[in-house]
């Protein structure tokens, strides 16, 4: 196991320990039907370090093992070369896609205690004009008045925001673009970016950085619906 790989055991063992907080106010709070969404959030509380831990695989094997084969034929193949690349591309992609599911996933969640918003709704996002749409468009109404809105603000505010926008340029326009940034230990790192969209630089530290702002907002969340919503009232918003 590379050092740097995130342990998924203990993460998971994090996600058991709010379950058991859920399960155990489950009749008193007639809970049933947010804990059955809740055991299947596992996957997507795990998605995003699960991928990122394969793209440090790809990164990997792409330096150590694909590169050496493919200069070992004595001929560099254009299509070898390609497949290499995209390879890269499918990995890295795969942990944006990753975070924006897992954030979707909470939709349902907030709809139980909100009327304004439903299980249909995606997370959201704000326009460059600063119009909010759907779950968002909850989120800025409230959040002056409302904990868990003023948290999910916050976050959308501070690292959110940034994270989807990758994401959103390569289901709808075209993959970043793939180069390589040299380490001070003289090794190589894969970087992706898109000039038109305004992403420079993207790469494994960034995404890291998104997946433990992750951590330390979905487990706040939880733990603000439990006070906020579950065990003070039974009351919808």
């Amino acid at each position: 196991m590379s050092k740097t790989e995130y342990d998924l055991e203990k993460i998971s063992n994090t996600f058991t320990r709010i379950l058991k907080e859920f399960k155990e106010l489950e009749y008193e709070k007639n809970l049933t039907s947010i804990n059955h969404k809740l055991f299947d959030f596992r996957t997507s509380y795990l998605a995003p370090t699960y991928h990122l831990n394969r793209f440090d695989k790809a990164t990997e094997e792409y330096f150590k093992i694909d590169l050496p084969n493919t200069f070992s034929k004595g001929v560099i193949d254009e299509n070898d070369m390609n497949l290499l690349a995209i390879k890269l591309h499918l990995e890295f992609n795969a942990v944006l896609y990753s975070i924006k599911m897992s954030l979707d996933r909470i939709v349902f969640f907030m709809s139980k205690f909100y009327k304004g918003i439903t299980p249909h709704n995606t997370f959201g996002r704000i326009n460059d004009n600063g119009k909010p749409r759907s779950m968002m468009a909850e989120v800025v109404r409230l959040k002056d008045s409302d904990k868990i809105m003023e948290l999910i603000f916050k976050n959308y505010s501070e690292w959110i925001s940034n994270a989807i926008k990758p994401r959103d340029t390569i289901t709808h326009y075209e993959n970043l673009t793939l180069s390589f940034l040299q380490l001070d230990n003289s090794k190589f790192a894969p970087v992706f970016s898109h000039r038109e969209k305004q992403i420079e630089s993207l790469g494994r530290e960034e995404l890291k950085k998104y997946i433990d702002k992750w951590y330390i907002f979905i487990n706040k969340l939880f733990e603000l619906i439990l006070i906020e919503k579950i065990k003070t009232t039974n009351n919808n918003t």
